[in-house]
């Protein structure tokens, strides 16, 4: 085992309206709205959760991992 996966603390299995979910889609949209740049408006339509309906988060000391299923 190496030593990044004995760190990760908990799994949780939720959907969209997850707080720290929605905190980590408000960090990617601000990192989103710096590297696509002028583009931001055309790629933004396409961010959604809408469809989104099961989330899980990665817990691992103090980062998230985010992966929607």
């Amino acid at each position: 085992m190496n030593q990044e996966s004995s760190t990760m603390n908990k799994i949780i299995r939720t959907d969209t309206k997850n707080s720290d979910f929605l905190r980590l889609i408000s960090e990617l949209d601000a990192y989103l709205r710096i590297t696509d740049g002028d583009d931001h408006e055309f790629y933004n339509q396409f961010n959604t959760l809408e469809k989104i309906k099961n989330v899980v988060l990665l817990t691992k000391t103090t980062k998230h991992w985010l992966w929607c299923l």
